[in-house]
């Protein structure tokens, strides 16, 4: 039996806070309110997709310290399977300092991930691995993921791959991305060009069955080799945007999982990471499939 989802990416352990206003330096400040969750692209898609009664697998790398032992047990709540996941002694779990400024709606985020924590081949048992429909990448760990994707997709399992910040993943991992979503930031600095036709460019450079470009606010852009569309963003009284595109990502490959048509699955993932947005952090704003639908319905 296939699982319906693999993940491979970086794991970290969210300290969230909001401010009314970003502070100027030397400055004390008032917190609004503090949590922690677990965070990192392709756990907060899992996240989605276990909520929403998919299988699911995560890979990665966690110190053996409390920290790590969180993310683990958080995962495990989730539903996501665990076993894959590997623990480095005498290294510290991955940690993510978060600043939501309420009154600009914006965030700062300070990240410290180890070196000691970027996953290698000899980390995963790739030939022991159970069978997917979808290898879901954060493009990080390039050596692993590139083994990952090269045998998913020879297995027959669609590649999939979120980019959400400007840095440069290598074309011997790129080629076997069948999916590809991206955030503004990762193209913000090409010119001359808009989103549709940087969309279309990605897509025709990889290869890929459909490219997406989220914007925030602004919505999204979806190109394919047959069709090229938006989709608006939804309107709610937002809190946090913080892991919005990561539940966005989550929800898109649940549409695809369903049997929903690529404009269908666009349209489903704008909802729920909409949805998302109404809560403090990546996972909390998580909805479920019902509550998607239903809000949808008021649209």
């Amino acid at each position: 039996m296939k699982i319906d989802c693999i993940g491979c990416g970086m794991v970290v352990l969210d300290h969230l806070c909001s401010v009314e206003l970003y502070p100027p330096p030397n400055s004390k400040n008032k917190l609004l309110d503090w949590t922690q969750q677990g965070g990192g692209p392709v756990p907060t898609a899992l996240a989605v997709l276990a909520k929403m009664n998919n299988s699911t697998v995560f890979l990665g790398k966690i110190g053996k310290d409390r920290s790590g032992s969180t993310l683990r047990q958080e995962l495990y709540r989730y539903g996501i399977n665990t076993d894959w996941i590997c623990e480095q002694s005498q290294v510290q779990t991955a940690q993510a300092f978060i600043v939501v400024d309420r009154q600009h709606q914006e965030r700062t985020v300070f990240l410290h991930r180890p070196e000691a924590l970027a996953l290698t081949p000899e980390d995963i048992d790739i030939d022991h691995l159970p069978d997917c429909r979808i290898l879901h990448l954060d493009g990080h760990d390039i050596k692993v993921q590139t083994r990952l994707a090269r045998e998913m997709h020879r297995r027959g399992a669609m590649i999939s791959m979120d980019i959400g910040s400007a840095r440069t993943v290598p074309d011997t991992l790129m080629q076997w991305i069948d999916i590809l979503l991206v955030s503004q930031d990762f193209v913000k600095f090409t010119s001359g060009s808009d989103f549709d036709t940087i969309a279309y460019e990605l897509l025709k450079r990889w290869q890929c069955r459909i490219v997406g470009i989220t914007l925030g606010e602004k919505g999204s852009v979806f190109v394919t080799r047959e069709d090229r569309f938006s989709q608006p963003a939804y309107e709610v009284d937002a809190v946090d945007s913080t892991g919005a595109g990561d539940v966005f990502h989550g929800a898109f490959l649940h549409g695809l999982l369903k049997g929903m048509s690529y404009r269908q699955a666009v349209q489903f993932s704008s909802a729920a990471a909409a949805l998302a947005c109404t809560q403090i952090g990546g996972k909390a704003g998580i909805p479920f499939e019902n509550d998607v639908f239903q809000f949808l319905q008021t649209k």
